[in-house]
């Protein structure tokens, strides 16, 4: 590939990148991570199967524990392992999903390749949709050129690739959300863009450290109406938290 080039006034620019080498890296991107996704990943991976076929059998409510005082911690069991769950919501019913799609196939929920493939195959979905919202925002503001080198750097990045296909980590399905969320607010959206913060932190908390970057962006776009426009972003947010948590609050959990 080629470097940045600088103009004139010796701010960077993007050197052209064709659509062909573009077309090149989106298809090399996505077959090495097809052939990526049969593999084990890391000890995690266990995790996440287990966390989603304990959805299954236990419901998705009853994870965290139900009762006691104090409050008791749920155990999740697969098989011969047992672990408790860490993660947020949003994240269980990502994997209750892809666990559901899978015992489809495989009623006994056995652990096998296509186990693998089914539990990494949201962070796979999830990275295709990112790399979709870096062409379409950066190309919208910057230009083509810009978005597709935005892209690539995402999709063909090999640190990316490891992390989601090959060891199976769900960064991803927060990263997703909190992109968008960004992207709301910098199109003066402040309900989306506050659903879909919401949406990053109830999928994994690390997400709460774009909160600062979604509220700059919302004050930025009218700073007469910020206030205003935070305070919308931050009811929108505290809905979808609250209608999250409300199938653990009837549990009792």
């Amino acid at each position: 590939m080629s470097t940045p080039a600088a103009d004139r006034t010796g701010t960077a620019r993007c050197t052209d990148i064709s659509h062909k080498r573009f077309r090149a890296l989106l298809i090399a991107g996505l077959l090495i991570r097809l052939l990526a996704l049969p593999l084990e990943g890391t000890e995690d991976v266990l995790v996440w199967k287990t966390w989603s076929y304990g959805a299954l059998n236990q419901g998705l409510s009853r994870l965290y524990g139900v009762g006691g005082q104090p409050p008791e911690r749920g155990l999740v069991r697969w098989g011969n392992r047992v672990t408790t769950v860490d993660y947020p919501p949003i994240a269980l019913y990502e994997l209750a999903a892809a666990g559901a799609v899978y015992r489809a196939f495989s009623p006994s929920f056995a652990n096998t390749r296509w186990l693998n493939v089914a539990i990494k195959l949201p962070v796979l979905l999830a990275e295709m949709a990112l790399s979709w919202l870096l062409f379409r925002v950066i190309g919208r503001r910057y230009g083509e050129s810009a978005g597709m080198w935005a892209t690539v750097s995402y999709w063909a990045n090999p640190a990316m690739i490891l992390a989601g296909a090959v060891l199976g980590y769900l960064d991803a399905l927060m990263a997703l959300p909190a992109l968008a969320a960004i992207a709301a607010a910098t199109l003066d959206a402040p309900i989306v863009a506050g659903v879909l913060v919401s949406i990053a932190c109830l999928t994994k908390v690390q997400a709460v450290f774009i909160l600062p970057v979604v509220g700059l962006a919302l004050w930025n776009g009218a700073p007469r109406r910020g206030a205003q426009k935070i305070g919308v972003a931050l009811v929108s947010a505290a809905a979808v938290l609250f209608a999250t948590l409300l199938p653990y609050l009837i549990a009792g959990a």
